[in-house]
């Protein structure tokens, strides 16, 4: 199988490239950096808007890739979705691809996924994951190994111990899982990009956002009348190394946004920017079912057709 590298919104550490495709190649994956390309912009972003935007558009119409796997997140993602919108006609008539990353990726999954129609991985970055920090000694985040993503397409996924913080769901929840990072989810709120649907259940994960913060943006999407969701599962939003009290805060934050709004909540705190970042197919069919403790239940989904 062959895996496109792309990075589409802060500057990456160039030097770490040949690292990257040494782990992809050990692995027996073929490795293409045809749309690696960085031109540094004013802003830190590898390129201009315009820049990253085109080198985009092209990978998403190549029609020999299938894997587009991008490098790093951080910021200027959500810049791109105009020249996206621009060019949806000709993204209709490509082949689909499968997008993996997460953070700034954000921005572009619910674009490929809303817009297009095409299934993603909410996984690792090509950057950070368990094979580079390894190689770099430096462990910031997204811990988890890049076979996690692999293992995901060919076999599904099968997560246990979801805490249900709300109402109990009466019988199994079928949907389409959507969302990733809380940031970007709401950057999107009255705009032409939003669009959600009833059968959404919606997963958000976020980091460096104070539980002040957090608080507001939960009352803000529970004000939102408009937004009814099948579901939602909240991730880590707790910086890794902190102590129990700083991760019960968030905890405690989800629990009262809970008491707001009328669809189950639920949480898993073993995906996002944590030391384990569980891979999820988006816009993909997920169960939710209970388990034999009382309010955890266990999340599944199928392997993807490559």
């Amino acid at each position: 199988m062959l895996v496109h590298l792309i990075s589409s919104s802060t500057a990456y550490n160039e030097i770490l490239v040949p690292d990257m495709i040494r782990i992809f190649i050990s692995r027996g994956y073929q490795v293409d950096t045809q749309y690696l390309n960085q031109n540094r912009s004013e802003l830190g972003y590898v390129d201009s808007d315009a820049g990253r935007a085109a080198n985009l558009v092209a990978a998403l119409c190549d029609k020999r890739v299938k894997l587009l796997w991008f490098v790093n997140g951080g910021g200027g993602a959500i810049n791109l979705l105009p020249y996206l919108k621009e060019a949806h006609s000709d993204l209709l008539r490509t082949n689909p691809k499968i997008i993996i990353g997460l953070s700034d990726v954000t921005a572009l999954h619910h674009f490929v996924n809303r817009f297009l129609d095409w299934k993603s991985i909410h996984g690792v970055m090509a950057t950070f994951n368990a094979e580079m920090h390894a190689v770099t000694g430096y462990k910031p985040n997204c811990c988890s190994s890049i076979d996690t993503v692999f293992d995901v397409m060919s076999e599904g996924n099968v997560y246990r111990g979801i805490l249900c913080l709300n109402k109990t769901p009466l019988c199994d929840l079928h949907g389409k899982l959507a969302g990733g990072n809380l940031t970007l989810f709401q950057s999107l709120f009255s705009t032409y990009y939003e669009k959600y649907f009833e059968s959404d259940i919606l997963i958000l994960e976020d980091v460096n956002l104070t539980h002040r913060q957090f608080d507001r943006i939960l009352n803000q999407i529970a004000f939102k009348s408009d937004f009814k969701p099948k579901a939602m599962i909240f991730g880590q939003f707790f910086k890794i190394g902190v102590d129990d009290a700083e991760r019960l805060i968030y905890k405690r934050v989800i629990e009262l946004f809970a008491e707001k709004v009328s669809y189950p909540v639920f949480y898993y705190p073993y995906f996002g920017h944590g030391e384990k970042n569980q891979p999820l197919i988006l816009n993909h069919d997920v169960i939710i079912s209970s388990e034999a403790l009382e309010n955890t239940y266990c999340l599944c989904q199928s392997p993807l057709q490559m």
